[in-house]
This record gives C-alpha cells, structure tokens and sequence, in this order.
C-alpha cells in the first residue's frame, strides 16, 4: 500500500473535484474548501480519492463522503484515510463521528470494520428523495 496522506482541497481545483464528487453543489465547494472540510486522499504525489466531511447537529463530525479511485480500492487507502481524518477529530477534541450509507450499499460493512455502529435510520419517501432506507452510524473517539 502507498502511504497516504490527507491534504485539504483548494480553489481552483473545483473542476477536478467535481469530475468526482457528483453530489457536491458547484456553489458549496468554495465553502468547504475555506473550511477545510475537502480533503484529497493522495497516495504519494497522486491524488487517490477524497473525503467530505460536515456536522451533525453543528457539532458531531460527520463523514459526508468517502470516495476512492477504482485502482485505489482494497489496498486499505480508505481504512488509512478514515483513520487520519479520526485522528484529526481527536486533536480537535472531537468525541464521536458519523456517517451514513444506503442499507443496500456495501460500505456499511467497512464503516462496521472500523468500529462505526449503528444508531438509526432515516426513511426518505418524500418524492424526489425517495431511496432505499439510510443507516446512521456512530463511532466513539474517545476511550
């Protein structure tokens, strides 16, 4: 596996992250760069995937979307990224994060892998939200 790093996204590299990240807003890119919530998951010099992240209820860290490059998947680059980004909650003084996935995606089993339990679910019928049930997931990051 490369070693992988986490480098926050910068204006200017909208398009690319776009290219990617197919749920993002154009217009809320700039936000989360001026944030800091837009990282680059890179493998060396290349950039392998990325990581979005937000709040729940303005102050849990919750992971919005994790995304890695087909010739990047199951290397472990993504249980290296999520394990950088943990660690940089834990400095922030962070005691959980979250996350979600759709009940018939396969992610939920690798949010379990790294210690990521299940809390709930939201049941989106509303027309024009209408998907399979979301699963809400907690991790402790503390103890």
């Amino acid at each position: 596996m490369r070693k992988i790093t986490l480098r926050p996204a910068v204006p200017g590299e909208e398009a690319r992250w776009l290219f990617w990240d197919h749920h993002l807003p154009r217009e809320r890119f700039r936000e989360l760069t001026e944030t800091g919530r837009a990282l680059w998951i890179c493998g060396g010099e290349e950039k392998a995937g990325l990581l979005r992240w937000g709040y729940f209820w303005d102050e849990i860290p919750f992971l919005n979307l994790i995304w890695l490059h087909e010739s990047c998947r199951g290397e472990g680059a993504g249980r290296a990224a999520m394990a950088l980004w943990e660690d940089s909650l834990r400095k922030a003084g962070c005691r959980a994060a979250m996350t979600s996935t759709q009940a018939d995606e396969g992610a939920q089993h690798f949010y379990r892998k790294l210690g990521y339990r299940d809390t709930g679910s939201l049941i989106l019928t509303l027309p024009g939200f209408e998907q399979p049930t979301e699963l809400i997931l907690i991790k402790p990051l503390t103890g």
